[in-house]
Order: C-alpha cells, then sequence, then structure tokens
C-alpha cells in the first residue's frame, strides 16, 4: 500500500492561483463517476493503459519541465500547478530519476490529500537508464522514499534503442520483474525516442509500458519516419501494450503549429495517453482545452506561444564536451570559435546570449573531436559491451576519453589573445528536443534550457 500522506512532513504548499477549469473539459463530472466512453474508457476521463490494469487521464503531465533540468520553478509554484492539475482531472504524471521532479511530485500529493483529493487516483510513472540490478534497487528505492510512497505505478528502462540496448540492459529490467511480483510496482517497461525499441518491447510479454516519442513530423526519432513509429506503436498496442506518447510537439519545434499536432496525436486510436510539459496554469487550461476538443481564447494563445523555450549555453561556456554524448538527438558540438572583445567589454559584459543558432551538423551521431576523442552516439561501444546503455553519468566516464579536470582548468588559465579561436559548445536548434539532459552533465552550469 502507499504511504499515509497525511502522516507526512513537508513545506506548506502556497494557494493555486489560476483560472477555474471546469472538470468537463476532460470529459468526466467527477473523478469517481462512470459513464459511457468513446474510448477503451472504465471512468469517464480514464482511459485504460493497455493490459497494465492501470487507468489513467489521456492529458498525462510531463513534469520534466518544472524541475532543475529546465523550468527551474520554485518547489512551491510547481507542486501547486500539479495540485491543480490533478484537482482538474489530470491525474497521470510522468517523472524520471534524472528529472529531479520527485519532490514536487511529493508536495503536491501531499497539498491534494489536505485538500480533500484522492491520492491513490494519481498515477506515476517514472524511469531509469540504471543497468544492473544493484543500480535499478537504488533507483527504485529513491523514488519510493522522494515520492513518498510504498509502490510505484508504472517503472520504465529510460530511452531504449533497441533489442541490443534492452538486452543490454536485462539485468535492471529483470530486478523491476521482480519488483512488480514483490507489489513494489504495477507496471514495467520503457521510453524511447526509436522506432526498433518498440518492435522489440512489443514482441516482449514481460512489458506492460512503453513511452514512444512520436509527432506529425517525425520530429525526434532516431530511425525513422512517423508513420514507421506509428505502425510500429500500432503492433505494440495490438500486443496489449500501454502506449503513452511524448514529445508531440517536437520539443517546441511545433509549437506554432501546436493545435494541429496535438489534434494529429489526439486522433492516433493506439496513443492511449500523451504526456505535455508545463509551466504555468495558462499552459494547463489552453492543453485541456485543446485536449477537450475547445476552442482556446486568442489572448490565451498568444500568451502561451509567446514563451518559447530555448536552449542557453552561457558565455563562460569552455568547451569541455561533457555535454555531447549527454544529447540523445546529436544537436550538440564543440567548436573553436573567435572570443569577441565585445562580450567582456560592452555595457552586456555578464549577460548570457543566446547559443541555439548553432553550426548544423551530421544528425545521427554524437561523437565529435572536442579536443578528445569522443565516443560514437549509444549503439556502438561506449566504454561497455554493445548494446548496453548506462546512466548518462556512468556513460561520460566510460564511454569517451574525456577531457580531464587538469586540462579543463588549464584552458580556462591560459591568456588567449582577441580573436585567438574558443572552443565552447553549440547547437543545432533543428536537432535539438528540448530535452535538458545535457545540463545535467555541466558542472560550470553553462547549458540548459529557459
Amino acid at each position: 500500500m502507499r504511504r499515509n500522506l497525511s502522516n507526512s512532513s513537508g513545506n506548506a504548499i502556497g494557494n493555486v492561483i489560476g483560472y477555474a477549469i471546469d472538470h468537463s473539459t476532460l470529459g468526466h463530472t467527477s473523478l469517481g463517476s462512470r459513464g459511457d466512453s468513446t474510448r477503451s474508457n472504465t471512468r469517464r476521463g480514464k482511459v485504460r493503459l493497455g493490459r497494465s490494469g492501470l487507468e489513467v487521464s489521456r492529458l498525462c503531465f510531463g513534469s520534466l519541465t518544472i524541475g532543475p533540468l529546465q523550468g527551474s520553478l520554485p518547489l512551491d509554484r510547481g507542486a501547486a500547478l500539479l495540485r491543480q492539475a490533478f484537482s482538474s482531472g489530470v491525474t497521470f504524471v510522468d517523472t524520471a530519476q534524472i528529472y529531479g521532479t520527485y519532490p514536487y511530485i511529493r508536495e503536491a500529493l501531499r497539498g491534494y490529500h489536505r485538500d480533500g483529493g484522492d491520492v491513490d487516483d494519481v498515477v506515476i510513472a517514472t524511469k531509469s537508464y540504471a543497468y544492473s540490478a544493484e543500480g535499478m534497487q537504488d533507483a527504485l528505492e529513491e523514488a519510493r522514499r522522494e515520492l513518498d510512497r510504498d509502490v510505484i505505478d508504472i517503472f520504465l528502462l529510460h530511452e531504449q534503442e533497441s533489442e541490443h540496448t534492452l538486452r543490454g540492459h536485462r539485468e535492471a529490467f529483470e530486478y523491476l520483474l521482480e519488483a512488480k511480483a514483490r507489489g513494489w510496482v504495477r507496471a514495467v517497461g520503457l521510453s524511447t525516442h526509436a522506432v526498433a525499441a518498440v518492435r522489440a518491447a512489443a514482441a516482449m510479454d514481460d512489458v506492460d509500458v512503453i513511452h514512444p516519442l512520436i509527432n506529425m513530423e517525425g520530429i525526434g526519432i532516431l530511425d525513422g519516419t512517423a508513420a514507421e513509429m506509428l505502425a510500429a506503436i500500432a503492433e505494440a498496442h495490438r500486443a496489449g501494450k500501454g502506449i503513452y506518447g511524448m514529445k508531440v510537439l517536437g520539443g517546441g519545434n511545433l509549437h506554432a503549429k501546436a493545435p494541429e499536432a496535438l489534434a494529429w496525436a489526439l486522433a492516433q486510436p493506439h496513443l492511449d495517453a500523451i504526456a505535455i510539459g508545463m509551466q504555468s496554469e495558462r499552459e494547463l487550461e489552453v492543453n485541456l482545452r485543446l485536449f477537450a476538443g475547445k476552442a482556446v481564447s486568442e489572448e490565451n494563445w498568444r500568451e502561451v506561444q509567446g514563451r518559447g523555450r530555448r536552449l542557453l549555453i552561457e558565455d563562460w561556456c569552455t568547451g569541455c564536451g561533457r555535454c555531447v554524448p549527454a544529447c540523445p538527438q546529436g544537436a550538440l558540438r564543440v567548436v573553436e570559435e573567435p572570443l569577441e572583445k565585445s562580450r567582456c567589454e560592452s555595457e552586456d559584459s555578464g549577460k548570457t546570449t543566446e547559443a541555439n543558432e548553432g553550426v548544423p551538423i551530421e544528425t545521427g551521431t554524437a561523437g565529435t573531436e572536442t579536443g578528445t576523442k569522443a565516443g560514437t552516439k549509444a549503439g556502438t561501444k561506449t566504454g561497455i559491451e554493445t548494446g548496453t546503455k548506462t546512466d548518462i553519468e556512468t556513460g561520460i566516464k566510460t564511454g569517451i576519453e574525456a577531457s580531464t579536470e587538469a586540462s579543463t582548468e588549464t584552458g580556462n588559465e591560459t591568456a588567449r589573445d582577441w580573436g585567438e579561436p574558443l572552443p565552447r559548445a553549440v547547437v543545432d536548434p533543428a536537432c535539438c528536443l528540448l530535452c535538458g539532459y545535457c545540463s545535467r552533465m555541466c558542472r560550470d552550469f553553462c547549458i540548459k534550457v529557459v
């Protein structure tokens, strides 16, 4: 059973500030009501997640955007937004060990419980890059402890790419199956940006849930088209897998086409639910209306569209290259560019600059020369057997011949003439999905989604 949240201590949650949202926007009158459905619903506003036995809201709150890898919302504000989502019928939350959003979800659940909400109605899916049984055990215990829940609803292998990476993570997956048998996890599976991984998971009897990348233009799919991913998803869904999609707006690249992109995704019969990242009450309101097929006011739409996100690389980037292999899309590389005098001597000195106008790069690889030999993208040997994928930190330490701290420090200390090339990271915005994974790898905090 789940921990008794009424006995938990924690910071008080601030009052939810925002817009009143009628529960009818999710097609139900109350969280406990029953009635007819146009999909495989058992309760209005709920859909069955394949044969996992779980019922979830079709709109899933993608929590990556509120945490330290992206929005870095204050704890009370992020928790209040989640609590407002719960009260509005959005009771499915996606998170991951790397996201750093467990505290937000925990505090939101506590506040929701104090408000009289049914915390057992909230379904939480999390993920880990762990590849060993010991690593996955630690990841599961961290999730149970930090979320203040004895049972984790859905636990996934994070970002699998093929049958080979699944084979490399089999030990971790076996541990999840054991945890499921013990009642610590209710459903297991994987997240992926690859068609091959969806196809491999479809053939695995012990996979309950798949969380694939899908959007109408196929942006971010590693090994195929949107049509090919849809075909793989359909195959998996027919096999009884619960499917909830991600990146239906292409990591922000389809932001200008959001109504069309969301309508396309919602029309796909094999997507049980869709995860959308949100950072404000206004975004929540807009998504609720779009999911309900309702019109969004021009004022609300302008406000949401006006808050575009981007990957920011600060002026103090030294080009260490640690961020490069952390990008699953191969959107980053290190180049040498002239050091502009104006950066230090103009009135704008000390301010951040956008680095999104990066040099175009070859897609499909994160292997670039950064003054050291970088390993190629996952799927080749990265310091471990082919197909396995360690957590990001281990992968960077063992998968590439990384620059030593001494060389980085020397580079920082060495005086350079004006105009002399200075290495720094650049991003290809056409490839970047704004996941923010790269920011975790930078010890100098010079790269982040804003």
